[in-house]
């Protein structure tokens, strides 16, 4: 069981790498945002005149677009271990039920299953 001390240093971890990721996901969002906003606005820069960079253009857009679901994946996650700790079944794998080990934990405090568990549910994914 994972003791009060331990608790609260990966609460705060949870807090700053939400607090890191968040910051990168509103520059992300900009970025995107401000090239969207170039590219309605019919400005002929914000257009390749090449088409092999309008395939690099599209595909770096894919890029950034992939990369926000990412971190709005790890945000949600980092909420939901935020919520267990409240619940006060954080550190519990939501699979088996057994305790996730502290080393897993520290690795990636939003974890909310134990390493098997984790590897079952990538083999059959």
């Amino acid at each position: 069981m994972l003791k009060e001390k331990e608790i609260k240093m990966l609460q705060k971890k949870l807090l700053d790498i939400r607090e890191k990721v968040g910051e990168e996901l509103n520059e992300l969002e900009k970025d995107i945002m401000n090239k969207s906003l170039k590219e309605a606005s019919g400005e002929l820069s914000s257009y390749s005149i090449h088409f092999a960079d309008l395939g690099s253009d599209a595909s770096e857009r894919d890029t950034e677009i992939e990369a926000m679901e990412t971190e709005r994946n790890i945000v949600e996650k980092i909420d939901e271990a935020l919520k267990r700790i409240e619940e006060g079944t954080y550190g519990i794998c939501q699979a088996c039920g057994n305790e996730i080990p502290l080393s897993r934990l520290r690795a990636v405090p939003y974890a909310n299953l134990c390493k098997e568990c984790k590897v079952k549910e990538e083999k059959s994914a």
